[in-house]
């Protein structure tokens, strides 16, 4: 598995620029910000070349998307057509492709199957989160792939019991 470049949006918030400055930039010179990020994604096309090697058999996006930054209308404005382009790609080299989410994302569920993913992985579950594995079932259903889905805090023996990690896991996959 590798872990390769976030897409264009998510490089300027967390790797270039940071939210404010991205948002503000973006709010005051579109075109010229729109046109970075069309530069951004023409450059990733030598690494997408090098990780549709035989080789490499799962890629993972490593965009840790949240909605609390990344609404739902940026997502569909800026990443899906991204991940569409890229995934279609991968997949044409026969590629596993997930994507690490990893914050917030109930009001983005929705929107995961339009990407093309095969996978999303570290959706941040309740009660770290804001999503439930009801939710991801009812908005992923059986076309992508959950990886990962017990949230981290169960695994910090001085936070949750044995017993309560035991009733998250049976709670959760009875239904």
């Amino acid at each position: 598995m590798v872990l390769f470049s976030k897409n264009p949006l998510q490089r300027l918030l967390i790797n270039y620029m940071g939210v404010k400055r991205t948002f503000i930039y973006l709010y005051k010179y579109r075109d010229k910000m729109e046109g970075l990020m069309e530069s951004i994604a023409k450059s990733d096309d030598r690494l997408y070349e090098i990780v549709a090697s035989p080789l490499l058999k799962i890629l993972n996006f490593g965009d840790n998307i949240d909605a609390r930054i990344t609404s739902p209308k940026l997502f569909k404005k800026y990443c899906i057509p991204y991940y569409q382009e890229r995934v279609d790609y991968l997949h044409k080299r026969n590629k596993f492709i997930h994507c690490h989410v990893d914050g917030y994302a109930k009001p983005l569920l929705h929107l995961f199957k339009k990407t093309g993913w095969d996978g999303v992985e570290a959706l941040t579950i309740q009660p770290v989160g804001d999503i439930t594995l009801r939710d991801i079932k009812k908005s992923l259903s059986d076309e992508m792939i959950l990886i990962d889905g017990i949230p981290y805090i169960y695994f910090i023996s001085s936070s949750i019991s044995l017993e309560k990690f035991r009733d998250f896991v049976k709670e959760e996959t009875i239904q």
